[in-house]
């Protein structure tokens, strides 16, 4: 059932576009915020679909490591009084080493829309030459081997006061459909590390409760 629509969720129960009704021992949610109103049909999980999101843009450049200003770290956060359209700016090289070669350096750089809103209709190339002018204004870096542009539409959930007692909300009302999880982003954290543990936890709850009723 790849690449199909979904119509509804219930508890154990997957109903597909073309009217097809599938049964499933357990289901785990990882879908865009906005689809889990629409989904579930509870007011909870529609309040959790109401909140503001944003778009964002990711930019991954590869340099010769000598062509990029050495860091101690690895990476940062520009904050929105600096004026910067870039948001922050990971290297992944020194994240994640096995990601590049000895003496090469990969960084990802992250726009948010609201400072460029045209600029996630251009072309890649004119995103990555932005990304990279921004970055110049902090860092000096030489041309980049190659680059990469990923878009991320309406994905970026902005959490307002009192999103932890939302997501509790509908936490427990979750509790009542059998076989059924959530997990992602807009629960408890956007960063990959944050999502991970959401989808392990959705994991670990979904066996507990097939072990509770065997």
């Amino acid at each position: 059932m790849l690449k199909t629509l979904v119509q509804s969720v219930r508890p154990h129960e997957v109903t597909f576009a073309d009217g097809t009704v599938e049964q499933f021992d357990g289901i785990i949610m990882a879908t865009s915020p906005h689809a889990l109103g629409p989904l579930l049909g509870f007011p909870e999980a529609e309040r959790l679909s109401s909140l503001k999101r944003t778009s964002s843009m990711t930019v991954l450049a590869a340099f010769d490591e000598s062509d990029v200003d050495a860091l101690d770290g690895t990476g940062y956060v520009i904050a929105k009084p600096e004026g910067n359209a870039l948001t922050a700016c990971s290297w992944m090289h020194k994240k994640w080493p096995h990601l590049a070669p000895k003496g090469k350096a990969l960084l990802r750089m992250y726009i948010g829309s609201e400072h460029v809103p045209s600029l996630l209709h251009e072309e890649d190339d004119q995103i990555a030459n932005f990304a990279l002018s921004e970055l110049r204004r902090i860092q000096k870096v030489g041309t980049p081997l190659f680059t990469k542009v990923e878009r991320h539409i309406q994905t970026m959930p902005q959490y307002e006061v009192g999103h932890k007692q939302d997501v509790r909300a509908f936490e427990e009302a979750l509790l009542k459909w059998d076989g059924v999880e959530a997990c992602g982003a807009i629960l408890h954290g956007v960063g990959l590390p944050d999502c991970v543990d959401s989808a392990k936890r959705a994991v670990d709850h979904l066996h507990l409760r097939q072990a509770v009723t065997v």
